[in-house]
């Protein structure tokens, strides 16, 4: 007998939700069924990708250092790469100054470096926040 006559527009809703749940599991939803690792609640798996939690505020909650440890890398990393970018500009106004026997422009910097305006702006402010004067960015 087909599912769809064992069920009638008299029956309640907790017929129809276990009719519901019987379709679910009978196309292989059991195993996108999963446990939040926070909270405890059974949550549906949308994607192929493994799941842990629930929800974003689950994700957050179960990790509460993450935000502090990834605001500690955001800072380390753009320090190095403040102080790698400031060193790669020294040693190419040095090769510059030795080639050339004269100061280079930002235009023959920026080229030789493969840096961009922005970038060179950004360390420029850097220097004068920090030094209150341009330092390695000074070309004279």
């Amino acid at each position: 007998m087909p599912d769809d006559l064992l069920t009638s527009r008299n029956d309640g809703p907790d017929i129809i939700l276990y009719w519901d749940v019987r379709e679910f599991l009978r196309e292989g939803g059991a195993s996108r069924l999963k446990e939040c690792a926070a909270c405890q609640q059974y949550f549906v798996q949308v994607t192929a990708r493994v799941t842990r939690f629930c929800s974003q505020p689950c994700r957050l909650k179960a990790n509460p250092t993450r935000k502090a440890n990834n605001a500690t890398y955001q800072h380390r990393h753009r320090e190095a790469r403040r102080r790698r970018d400031l060193r790669r500009i020294d040693d190419a106004k040095k090769q510059y100054r030795a080639t050339w026997g004269a100061a280079p422009t930002v235009s023959d910097l920026l080229k030789a470096l493969d840096m961009s305006r922005h970038r060179w702006n950004a360390l420029c402010q850097w220097e004068e926040q920090t030094h209150g004067q341009q330092r390695v960015t000074h070309l004279h």
